[in-house]
């Protein structure tokens, strides 16, 4: 049986610019006015919309035919619009009416409805913008053999002109020779049916899991093709054509339905409903294509194990529609979805919605896993062999030793505290160090370069500036690529003033890996020590002069209660990562066995990006990490001296001291382990040449203490530092938000009374 097809312009017109001084309200350019008139028995119902409709505007219209005036029978409100209802026996009948005001017309054709074509058949609408006609193909095919697809109305919009009839001979074509198919309508509109303030639903900043999205310029509105904003369309076309199918289905031409376990296809499920069908996909993603310029569905072979769900999409039977539903495009009704909806989905096919970008444009392609079922309905419909990612080796815990434990770090002016942090680390097992420095003066690069012809460490200049990225970037990304990083057994990227606090055993990371045997990543969640109230810098242990510090629940501010990440040397993640591990190979996802500090499974969604502690994510019991991120009043103004190794253009000023400085409680555990640091700490320094520079160092920092302190500037700053007021405040952190933190003390009135029984 010959494919019925149809073709129709809608007859919608923007706001005329003649009638702006007339309308009495301010109107912007493109604004849609008509969308359309669609004749129903014995009225005609033209569609005004929402932006329209001010101050009872649309009272003041006058709609005739032939100079008669037409009556207006009633005002239907419809979403973001209204139906003008207007009088006209055999409605069907009517060519074109004007619309009026004061004395201005406009002209509006009239279509026929198609409703008898689209009686009893199963029926999908899709709203495109600009729609490939390739793809539709693949999809009409896909949908009238495994779904009994018998009707399809085709909303095409996005273009200011009319498209060529070249254009629409091809929609007819393919519709033409589809086997299956009973009936196609493809409609056209020329107006900015989308959102005025959004971008085109083909822009980079649309993408639901695309990377980078924030890094972005700023998106360009494209009220033409951005997301469908004038819904009275969706009441326009089910007036025209629809409403009286079997069942219809609002999808997109990216969307491949699926049926339920019991086999049964939407349309049947809905047509036997007394309600209507809700329910989410599977956004899909090709792992590479065939022809990158042209996607097809059976490149799509993977779906993104922390990636998002795509919306809703309905299914609504002929009983339902005959309760007049207000359709939108993410349900059919406010009333409740059939429950049966749960047991319906469909694969969202991401190279088909965004043809135009790459996959690494789409998604991280580190989140990719593939999905058997999508490659078995890509081979079953398309007869294509799916692209997979390549094979990976599995198995990555047979054999695995903790012998070599390697630690990379990043330094600049840190003389007088790197030879305990060494020699603590030393001590509980640690056996390498890669040593990258930059732009030191208080001779820590000589203190380095001394222990690197020791054997000590290993030193190397940071490469940021041949490399363009950020100190720690360019030193982690070096690092990977050295022997001794190669062989290591685990490793760890970390700061100078990190601790590592093993709180089983005797304190060693032995023990820690003995209480953890099958965890090959194992994150520690940061402890942030404040100053203790200490003002002055002394050559002591850090670790015996500070032991104030943060409740073990510090959510804000957003800056302390990052972790850093312990992690095997087995290929599981490509890159070293300033907080943990990244560059996920997801074929390896199985093989994860990430623990936070308490040996805790971490769960799925931290797995690829995270670096922040949650109140379900943070954990102590095992392991802390002691974060002095400040030290004492003196040293904090050479810190902010010299800046971040990170973060090279940040100031650290006092909003950075008030965020770090969280005296709250206080935790003395690290000292039990000082001993053992002692004696490696000794060790080193009974030789007089390493003796002899750490001396230099310390003595540089007090000579750029005592500078800086000659500064009208710093010397107000630390006066600020070790007030009674900011003492009291760091005892105070709980009691503050993200915005205080991010402001900083200042934004805290002087005259606020803070807590007199804060202890001191």
């Amino acid at each position: 049986m010959a494919v019925k097809t149809f073709y129709q312009r809608l007859s919608g017109e923007l706001f005329p610019k003649a009638w702006k001084k007339l309308a009495g309200f301010e109107v912007a350019d493109n604004t849609p006015f008509i969308i359309d008139v669609v004749p129903i028995g014995d009225c005609l119902h033209v569609y005004v919309s929402g932006r329209a409709l001010v101050e009872n505007f649309h009272e003041r219209l006058i709609f005739k035919e032939d100079n008669e005036v037409l009556s207006v029978e009633t005002y239907r409100p419809v979403p973001r619009g209204l139906a003008i209802v207007l009088n006209r026996e055999n409605a069907e009948a009517a060519k074109k009416i004007t619309v009026e005001l004061e004395g201005k017309s406009l002209n509006l054709s009239v279509q026929p409805s198609l409703i008898q074509s689209f009686d009893g058949l199963n029926t999908v609408f899709l709203c495109e913008v600009n729609p490939d006609p390739d793809a539709f193909k693949d999809w009409l095919s896909y949908h009238c053999d495994t779904h009994d697809l018998e009707a399809v109305v085709l909303l095409r919009r996005g273009f200011k002109k009319w498209a060529g009839q070249s254009s629409v001979n091809r929609f007819m074509k393919i519709a033409e020779t589809t086997s299956g198919l009973k009936t196609f309508t493809l409609l056209d509109s020329n107006l900015p049916l989308g959102h005025p303030q959004q971008p085109s639903v083909y822009d980079r900043h649309t993408t639901p899991d695309g990377p980078g999205k924030a890094m972005l310029d700023p998106a360009v509105n494209n009220a033409y093709e951005s997301a469908l904003y004038e819904l009275t369309t969706m009441d326009i076309v089910r007036r025209k054509t629809f409403d009286r199918a079997r069942a219809v289905a609002y999808i997109g031409q990216c969307d491949l339905l699926k049926r339920n376990k019991a086999g049964q296809t939407v349309f049947d499920a809905a047509d036997a409903s007394e309600s209507y069908l809700k329910f989410m996909g599977n956004l899909t993603y090709p792992w590479s294509y065939r022809k990158p310029k042209k996607p097809h569905f059976a490149d799509h072979t993977c779906t993104s194990f922390d990636g998002r769900g795509s919306g809703n999409v309905w299914v609504i039977g002929r009983k339902f529609m005959e309760k007049d539903p207000a359709l939108r495009p993410f349900r059919a009704s406010q009333a409740e979805p059939d429950p049966i909806s749960a047991g319906f989905g469909y694969w969202r096919c991401m190279g088909i919605r965004y043809p135009n970008l790459k996959i690494g444009q789409l998604v991280p392609k580190a989140s990719l896993v593939v999905s058997e079922p999508l490659c078995a309905l890509m081979k079953d419909n398309y007869n294509h062999d799916t692209k997979r990612p390549p094979e990976v080796v599995k198995d990555l815990n047979k054999g695995v030793k903790n012998d070599k434990i390697v630690v990379v770090t990043t330094m600049k002016n840190e003389g007088p505290f790197m030879l305990e942090w060494l020699a603590y680390h030393m001590s509980i097992g640690v056996t390498n160090f890669i040593v990258y420095t930059n732009d030191c003066t208080d001779g820590t690069d000589t203190m380095f370069d001394l222990l690197d012809r020791k054997g000590i460490v290993e030193h190397r200049e940071n490469p940021y500036r041949e490399t363009g990225q950020k100190p720690q970037h360019a030193a982690y990304l070096a690092a990977q690529s050295t022997p001794t990083a190669k062989a290591a057994d685990w490793v760890m990227c970390m700061d100078v003033d990190e601790y590592i606090n093993v709180h089983v055993g005797d304190g060693t990371l032995h023990d820690l890996f003995k209480a953890v045997p099958d965890a090959n990543v194992i994150s520690m969640t940061w402890r942030l020590f404040g100053n203790a109230e200490v003002d002055l810098f002394e050559d002591k242990f850090i670790t015996e002069q500070f032991f104030r510090c943060a409740p073990h629940i510090c959510r804000k501010p957003h800056q302390a209660w990052g972790f850093k990440t312990m992690f095997r040397n087995n290929g599981i993640y490509k890159k070293y990562g300033v907080h943990r591990p990244v560059g996920l190979q997801p074929e390896l996802m199985d093989q994860i066995h990430w623990v936070n500090g308490s040996g805790v499974k971490m769960p799925d969604n931290i797995l690829r990006t995270g670096w922040r502690s949650s109140t379900k994510t943070y954990g102590y019991d095992l392991v802390t990490l002691n974060h002095y991120a400040l030290r004492s009043c003196e040293s904090f103004l050479v810190k902010r001296d010299r800046g971040r190794v990170n973060h090279v253009a940040r100031d650290q000023g006092m909003a950075y001291w008030f965020r770090m400085n969280n005296n709250a409680e206080r935790d003395e555990s690290i000292l039990k382990r000082i001993p053992r640091a002692q004696e490696k700490f000794d060790e080193l320094m009974a030789d007089p040449e390493i003796a002899e520079q750490h001396s230099k160092c310390v003595e540089a920092h007090k000579k750029r203490i005592g500078e800086l302190k000659e500064r009208p500037d710093y010397m107000e700053m630390y006066e600020t530092l070790k007030s009674e007021r900011m003492v009291k405040l760091s005892r105070l952190h709980v009691h503050f938000g993200s915005a205080v933190f991010l402001g900083g003390p200042e934004t805290i009135p002087e005259d606020l009374p803070l807590l007199d029984d804060v202890e001191l």
